[in-house]
């Protein structure tokens, strides 16, 4: 008889105890078996009292202590310690069925241009979560069939641009070629840049609707402004370091600029700008910061420009003392040139 290959399968937890045991409950159903299964709790620093229950719960179950709340430091350090030739991503409010594992692995095992497969995802009532992940215009993504009534309309096998990682299933080879998960991105929009970055590779997602888990949607992330924030500031981020020539048509398109909340816009350009700086070649940089430059100008001669410099000063460490010179509707352009120097100074080590 064969062996069936090992699994790690990775929960992060953040003040979660109710859902993380009963995510832990629903791997101990798993028709799978128990010696094969490496189970690992990832906790975001909590500040209930989970990692001590836990511990005293589930004793078989690896729970280790992120540094800091990071979800995509926390699935790092997850995949670090993982023993399994597949490893999954679970959110801590995800129930598995008992089969879904099962299904996955032998979806991986006979095709292995597959990099990570997930399968049909349920919402408590019944509606569905998602049926993989797509594209939409101005470069937003949402999840295939959201919010649906499931009448068999996504029992489709097929593969997909990307894939919800509420409950997802990787080949560790796929994850050791494409690289670490971006930790910038904190957490949202992670899935996609690294579905971006498994096609580069020639990796495949694959929608495999015969797995079957549920999901209490945000169960694990409660307070919608959060979400809205690092959705739309991660989207800034997946432009500048995958289409950055679209970065400075995004801004127009950004919930941000609609809603006005140019101090949130501000911020997100900032992380921006430095992701453009860390992957971009020089040529793509010096056409954009300019376009970038004179976008912004236009934009914050609205707001308060000595309160918008004194936060850039304090995330960029330059000494309190600034220009008078800077103190002007185009304090942008200071931005421009210190990231320019950057680029020089970092072009000659």
């Amino acid at each position: 008889m064969t062996t069936l290959p090992i699994c790690s399968l990775i929960i992060v937890n953040y003040n979660g105890l109710r859902h993380t045991k009963d995510c832990l409950k629903s791997l101990q159903k798993l028709a799978y078996p128990e010696s094969q299964l490496d189970l690992i709790v990832i906790d975001n620093c909590s500040q209930d009292d989970s990692v001590t229950s836990l511990r005293e719960l589930f004793p078989k179950v690896r729970i280790l202590v992120n540094s800091a709340n990071n979800f995509a430091k926390a699935l790092n350090l997850g995949i670090s310690e993982a023993k399994g030739q597949y490893i999954g991503f679970l959110n801590n409010d995800a129930t598995l069925d008992s089969r879904w594992l099962e299904i996955l692995v032998k979806r991986l095992e006979t095709n292995k241009e597959v990099g990570a497969t997930s399968g049909k995802l349920l919402f408590k009532d019944g509606r569905i979560n998602s049926a993989g992940i797509q594209q939409l215009p101005n470069f937003y993504w949402q999840d295939v069939g959201f919010g649906e009534k499931d009448a068999g309309q996504y029992d489709t096998e097929e593969e997909v641009e990307g894939l919800c990682w509420a409950a997802v299933l990787f080949r560790r080879k796929c994850l050791e070629d494409v690289g670490a998960i971006d930790e910038d991105f904190v957490m949202y929009f992670e899935d996609v840049e690294f579905a971006k970055r498994c096609h580069k590779r020639g990796w495949k997602m694959l929608y495999t609707p015969a797995a079957i888990a549920h999901h209490e949607y945000r169960g694990s992330s409660k307070g919608s402004k959060l979400t809205e924030y690092f959705c739309n500031r991660n989207r800034f981020l997946y432009l500048a370091k995958h289409e950055p020539l679209q970065l400075v048509k995004a801004i127009h398109t950004s919930d941000f600029f609609t809603n006005k909340q140019y101090d949130l816009l501000f911020d997100s350009l900032f992380v921006a700008i430095k992701k453009l700086l860390d992957y971009q070649k020089p040529e793509i940089i010096e056409t954009v910061l300019p376009q970038l430059s004179e976008k912004l100008a236009v934009i914050y001669s609205r707001i308060k420009i000595d309160r918008i410099l004194s936060r850039l000063q304090g995330r960029s460490g330059r000494p309190q003392n600034v220009d008078r010179h800077l103190r002007s509707r185009t304090a942008f352009y200071w931005w421009r040139s210190k990231i320019r120097r950057y680029h020089r100074l970092a072009a000659t080590k």
